[in-house]
């Protein structure tokens, strides 16, 4: 558990000054791969429920309050990935990175202090 025993949801909002509510868009746009960033609007607009997996898996790690919750989340997205057989997800990338979220979730852990 991070020493302030707050969710990782409540450490990237109070870090990055957003409310809860945009938590999961803020998060999408972070983690995104960056060569998914022109593509991504216009798939959303086109298939709305395109990146359903990707923002369920924000909302799992959203409660999680130790870097070992993280980690096992991130290690079953990245699994759901693999076996994932839409193409632009699986060889194009055109999904969150699990990478990209791991890192980003150091920093926010790591700032976490106890009062």
């Amino acid at each position: 558990m991070n020493q302030s025993g707050k969710s990782f949801k409540s450490l990237w909002c109070e870090k990055r000054g957003c409310p809860a509510s945009e938590f999961e868009q803020q998060l999408f746009w972070h983690c995104l791969h960056r060569h998914a960033l022109l593509l991504a609007p216009l798939i959303a607009h086109l298939s709305p429920s395109f990146f359903t997996e990707d923002f369920a898996f924000f909302r799992e790690v959203g409660d999680t309050r130790s870097r070992g919750e993280l980690i096992n989340e991130a290690n079953r997205f990245y699994g759901r990935n693999l076996r994932d057989r839409n193409w632009l997800r699986k060889t194009l990338g055109i999904r969150v990175s699990a990478k990209r979220f791991l890192h980003l979730s150091v920093s926010v852990f790591s700032g976490a202090t106890g009062s």
